[in-house]
């Protein structure tokens, strides 16, 4: 039996690679501008949130926590329909576990765009941190049955059934 086992782990790894490396496209293709002269490629948001959204990006890699919450809601004053931005924002408050705050974000990205891939992924890895498995299993399903090419889906399912 552990060899049956082990040959099915390894035709999983071998899938996720696959899907890891093969370069799955992203179904929004990235968009591109110009800030202070250099060319800067974003997903999903709206030239008016954009420098806020660069804003949140350094107060990030600073560290500045508050910095970075209040960049991304002035970017969403300008882009409220952002899933991105949305997404975002409650990957921000999820990591300081502000976890109710996280899942209201997410609910009105899925109440736009309800297969919309990184929201279905941040909202299972957020269910995974709170001990709530069946939650964050079928979430990943979700995420895997509405977009079959989307890799971080299968990788995120795989660390959670090991």
């Amino acid at each position: 039996m552990p060899n049956v086992v082990t040959s099915l782990r390894h035709i999983v790894a071998a899938l996720l690679c696959v899907f890891a490396l093969g370069g799955c496209p992203l179904r929004h293709p990235p968009t591109v501008r110009m800030v202070d002269g250099k060319q800067h490629t974003s997903r999903y948001v709206s030239p008016g949130a954009y420098q806020h959204y660069l804003r949140y990006r350094i107060a990030m890699n600073r560290g500045h926590f508050q910095a970075a919450v209040q960049e991304l809601q002035q970017a969403l004053s300008f882009d409220a329909d952002s899933p991105y931005l949305h997404t975002q924002l409650a990957d921000l408050l999820a990591r300081y576990k502000m976890y109710e705050e996280a899942h209201e974000h997410l609910a009105k990205v899925l109440e736009r765009r309800p297969g919309f891939p990184d929201a279905l992924a941040l909202q299972g890895k957020i269910f995974w941190r709170q001990k709530k498995k069946r939650k964050a299993e079928a979430s990943f399903r979700r995420c895997i049955r509405q977009n079959p090419r989307y890799a971080r889906c299968y990788l995120a399912q795989a660390t959670l059934l090991q």
